[in-house]
């Protein structure tokens, strides 16, 4: 991983020259300054980066490190229509949240974003919603650790197999519960910033967004993560 290679202990042990060709993933966040130290370390021949959002919103420039090479781009649509990505049914569903009474500060203030979007009346819709639009194996995005686990208590208390993944000591296992959701043992995980990039979970066939996003780079990722084509899965669902 970029943490681990970053660390001068773990990069001394190569020399700038070392390497001929390197790949970097999730490409996107290459103008950050844990990437750059790489980047401008080894002095390969080739360097290759993916990313399925290439926009920033810090307006970084990411071809740059590249040479302003853009070597191949194949966007939302052209995916779906070469059969490399899964169609979808988007869902847009009434919200009477008014987000102009929470405290903006770059972000919507959590603890003020959590106490309106974790009530009974919000997760009553979201459960009537999933209950009409949803799939068997469904990632539901929540706003907070508290949010997470309300809506998990929630769906669980009105009998859905459901589990909350965070990084906080409420959380069910990461791994184990992911392939209880696979397996069909879980139907939906309620997770906080553990899913929008780096898993391939290609039975997903349901993703609910119960978070305002500020940022169309996490949107796109976690609409992405049901975008995986597989066998028996006809469309995705986003709610």
């Amino acid at each position: 991983s970029i943490q681990t290679l970053g660390r001068m202990e773990h990069l001394r042990s190569f020399g700038p020259e070392d390497f001929d060709y390197i790949v970097v993933d999730e490409f996107h966040h290459a103008s950050a300054r844990s990437y750059r130290k790489l980047i401008d370390y080894f002095h390969a021949r080739f360097l290759l980066g993916l990313t399925a959002t290439p926009e920033r919103t810090d307006g970084g420039d990411l071809l740059a490190l590249c040479g302003e090479n853009l070597v191949y781009r194949c966007d939302l649509p052209q995916g779906i229509q070469n059969g490399l990505l899964c169609p979808f049914h988007y869902f847009g569903i009434p919200d009477e949240v008014d987000y102009r009474n929470i405290p903006w500060r770059g972000r919507f203030d959590e603890e003020v974003l959590t106490q309106h979007v974790a009530t009974q009346k919000r997760a009553a819709n979201a459960l009537e919603q999933y209950q009409v639009h949803g799939g068997q194996r469904t990632l539901a995005f929540c706003c907070s650790q508290i949010h997470a686990d309300f809506m998990t208590e929630f769906f669980t208390g009105q009998g859905v197999r459901a589990a909350a993944v965070h990084s906080g000591p409420r959380s069910a296992p990461r791994a184990s519960t992911l392939k209880r959701l696979v397996d069909g043992e879980v139907e939906v995980v309620f997770s906080v910033d553990m899913f929008n990039e780096g898993v391939d979970l290609p039975n997903v066939d349901t993703v609910m967004m119960l978070r305002p996003t500020e940022s169309r780079i996490v949107w796109l990722q976690q609409f992405g993560r049901g975008l995986r084509v597989s066998e028996g899965k006809d469309y995705l669902r986003v709610i």
